[in-house]
């Protein structure tokens, strides 16, 4: 009866809006998505190598980008003991940004690149150090992102996990100087069965920045950001099903700007054992600023093998 209740309860968070998958805490149980936290890679279930792709459509009241590859990522996991290595890269040429203030589509390019290093304490406790690299352009502004943090995570009991962390981000864009502004994560979690079988596994999490304003123009500004996470995912009899949103606050920091909330939902359907994982994904995201809307529909599909 008490998995019954934590059941009911992880479906009432993972529909909500108001909260998103994440791997803030403890990693997915899809083997392709990585790690948020350094110190959430040390509860993996083994080495395992994973590739992911996601196509689909975007459009406002006045422009609509037909369907195309919205990007594609890999991930490598290296765990021979209780040190944990993870390695993921992810990227997209053709993601476009809305600008909300004019209501149009603007091509943007997106790389990131991470890796890890995570130590686990007799089960009890994870302690990890992570670098990020990101390039990001758009409207003919190229931002560089490099950054390092630490993060701790903990195990209560059977199945309740809690991490916290910090990375410390440096933007650098031409002619501008530089920023600097420290990204918090923390989030609890739930997670119970076996990894090879069936497994159920609940986590929210919070991401937050703030704003760092350098001057008046676009390129000067770090927008503040608050991201609220959670993630659902049950697996029975090998089977996978998983359902979560995320939703984005983005504060306004120039003329004409205004609070923004962009909303994503996720659904997940597939096969997963310890050795192989087949799993397929619809994405659905929605923004409002006054009667401006941005929508976004999406198909994924993540591949995913593992050695113990």
């Amino acid at each position: 009866m008490k998995h019954l209740w934590l059941l009911l309860l992880g479906v009432g968070l993972a529909l909500n809006p108001g909260i998103s998958w994440g791997q803030v805490v403890t990693p997915a149980i899809d083997p392709a998505r990585p790690s948020k936290l350094a110190a959430a890679s040390s509860w993996r279930f083994g080495t395992s190598v994973a590739m992911a792709t996601q196509f689909g459509g975007q459009k406002t009241d006045q422009q609509k980008v037909p369907d195309h590859n919205f990007g594609s990522s890999g991930l490598l996991v290296i765990q021979p003991s209780a040190i944990t290595i993870e390695l993921a890269s992810n990227g997209s040429d053709d993601l476009a940004v809305w600008d909300a203030t004019s209501d149009l589509l603007y091509p943007s390019s997106q790389n990131e690149s991470s890796g890890s290093i995570a130590v686990r304490g007799e089960g009890r406790v994870s302690v990890g150090l992570g670098g990020i690299s990101r390039a990001k352009e758009s409207r003919g502004i190229f931002r560089q992102q490099s950054g390092f943090g630490g993060s701790f995570g903990f195990r209560l009991g059977e199945g309740f996990f809690g991490a916290v962390g910090m990375n410390r981000i440096t933007e650098k864009v031409a002619a501008v100087e530089d920023k600097q502004w420290n990204e918090m994560l923390g989030g609890l979690a739930l997670v119970y069965g076996d990894p090879d079988s069936s497994m159920f596994r609940l986590e929210g999490s919070l991401v937050s920045s703030p704003l760092v304003a350098g001057g008046t123009g676009l390129e000067t500004i770090h927008h503040k950001t608050w991201e609220q996470n959670a993630d659902l995912e049950l697996l029975w009899s090998r089977w996978y099903l998983s359902a979560g949103s995320t939703t984005t606050k983005t504060f306004p920091a120039l003329v004409r700007e205004g609070d923004q909330h962009l909303t994503r939902i996720r659904y997940g359907l597939g096969y997963r054992k310890l050795s192989f994982s087949l799993i397929f994904y619809r994405t659905l995201a929605d923004e409002q600023l006054g009667s401006k809307m941005y929508k976004e529909r999406g198909y994924g599909a993540t591949l995913g093998f593992g050695f113990l």
